[in-house]
């Protein structure tokens, strides 16, 4: 016999529960369970919101700083301090250096085969290399071709690190790294084979530098030689031409960095095992880690699964925002970035930017586009074009577990400056969510929070603040999602929370 979903005891008053579930401001949870294991506060998904303190924010948008006239893409962006802040761009063949409060470009030299520069700085100067190109170095507004000598063929030098006052490289296919004298920026190079110091050979194919002092040059520095084998091989000392002041550390089964990044005295990375901190992921011999990713590690696993050997992975913090992001480029045309608060540990992603690579232009986030532009992060949107955020928040049961529930309105509170349109989600029971009617809102509400109001003893008595609009999403079921798309071009939109309205039922 089919029973009605709420006995109601009082005619004419329908026995509710107005709840109040936080935004998703824990970010996206891809390691727990979706049924049970995952926080109220926590995401499903969240595609250009930004988690923040107790709310999540729709990301920045950008402007065009500078074009560089060549149409191409830009793969390579770097910021450079040499007493004026100066970026260092590439692109159609060509290195460029953009200063000044308004970014103008200067082409600092052309006819290059590759725009995959790799950079190092060491003597005042940025030391580059790419493989296919003699090395070259920026000094000032020059463009400087080193006169390094020792490999037989200077062009296949393709990956430079700086490292106790000496720069150091990898030549592509080669066992043997080479390195130069103290604190010199030019002249003879010394090579050290390292084909027999793993158990498996194989060619470098990266170098890393981790400073657990933060990067105050100590005596605890530690270089690390990734082989094509499998093998990280790890050593400490300022000079391989002297025994006593260069020991190995260990041989350590490791796969090669996708893309990383130096932050605080470690090094944060991309690979085949996820997203890690390099002094975590070295002693593990490949086994599970607890690293900085491992909140997003199935959405991380997919994306390396899918995209890995794409070209022009990128990993940057930006210290103003206190960000981690990490590009991952799908296509020839499309990418997103994962981006992580340093503050909370939160994740969200990043999409329907035109990027191919990431840096700075001062102190402000910015990015090279597909056709040869350097974009800012900054405003409210995308060359006037909307932001369009969308969050699904993870599957609860409202405290009610195993029980049906009817929701019967779905209200989002958010602040903005601006009156953005915000559109409700309602997810039941593992289903794509519904979508409800798009408003132009931003109003608040005393409503009961989660865990503080008292379930299945609240009473809705008609005077709610909940737009009629948004009366239209409702749903039955056990599990619940609470989403929440918004559309803005004229300012930053912060979700705080989302109310719903409840009548609990029978065992589902």
């Amino acid at each position: 016999m089919r029973q009605p979903l709420v006995r109601r005891s009082n005619p004419g008053m329908a026995r509710v529960t107005p709840i109040s579930l936080p935004a998703p401001f824990g970010g996206i949870n891809a390691s727990d369970s979706l049924a049970g294991g995952m926080q109220p506060f926590e995401a499903i998904d969240l595609v250009n919101w930004s988690p923040v303190e107790g709310a999540v924010e729709t990301r920045p948008g950008y402007r065009i700083a500078v074009d560089l006239g060549t149409a191409a893409p830009v793969p390579f962006l770097h910021a450079f301090d040499e007493g004026q802040t100066a970026t260092i761009a590439a692109s159609g063949g060509k290195l460029f250096k953009i200063t000044g409060d308004v970014p103008a470009a200067l082409q600092l030299g052309s006819g290059f085969n590759s725009d995959v520069w790799r950079p190092a700085v060491l003597g005042g100067r940025l030391h580059l290399v790419n493989g296919t190109d003699a090395p070259r170095s920026v000094l000032g507004s020059a463009l400087v071709t080193p006169a390094w000598t020792g490999p037989a063929d200077i062009t296949k030098l393709f990956r430079v690190r700086a490292h106790a006052n000496r720069l150091f490289f990898a030549e592509r296919g080669s066992s043997s790294f080479w390195y130069g004298n103290l604190a010199s920026i030019q002249g003879a190079l010394t090579s050290f084979d390292l084909s027999g110091v793993g158990s498996r050979g194989g060619s470098i194919e990266d170098i890393a530098v981790i400073t657990p002092d933060g990067g105050r040059s100590g005596d605890d520095d530690a270089i690390v030689f990734f082989m094509s084998s499998g093998e990280a091989i790890m050593y400490r000392g300022s000079n391989p031409g002297d025994a006593a002041a260069w020991a190995r550390v260990g041989v350590f089964t490791a796969t090669r960095p996708i893309a990383s990044e130096t932050f605080g005295g470690d090094v944060l990375t991309v690979s085949a095992d996820g997203y890690a901190e390099l002094s975590r992921l070295l002693p593990s011999g490949r086994s599970p880690v607890a690293g900085f990713g491992t909140k997003i590690g199935r959405l991380a696993a997919s994306a390396i699964a899918r995209f890995g050997r794409n070209p022009g992975w990128q990993l940057l913090y930006d210290p103003r925002s206190r960000l981690v992001l990490i590009h991952i480029p799908q296509t020839s045309r499309f990418a997103e970035q994962h981006v992580m608060s340093v503050a909370t540990g939160a994740w969200g992603r990043w999409r329907d930017l035109p990027a191919s690579s990431w840096g700075h232009i001062g102190d402000d986030l910015a990015f090279g586009t597909m056709d040869g532009k350097i974009a800012r992060m900054t405003g409210a949107s995308d060359l006037g074009r909307p932001i369009v955020a969308v969050g699904q928040g993870s599957w609860q049961t409202m405290g009610l577990a195993g029980r049906r529930k009817r929701v019967t309105s779905v209200r989002p509170i958010v602040t903005s400056q601006v009156s953005p349109f915000v559109t409700p989600l309602l997810g039941v029971d593992f289903k794509e969510p519904r979508r409800g009617v798009a408003i132009q809102s931003a109003e608040s509400a005393d409503i009961g929070r989660w865990d503080q109001s008292v379930w299945d003893r609240a009473v809705w008595g008609g005077a709610d603040r909940v737009t009629t609009e948004l009366q239209g999403v409702g749903g039955v079921g056990d599990f619940l999602s609470v989403g929440l798309r918004a559309d803005t071009r004229a300012g930053a939109v912060r979700w705080l929370s989302t109310t719903l309205t409840i009548e609990a039922g029978g065992l589902a």
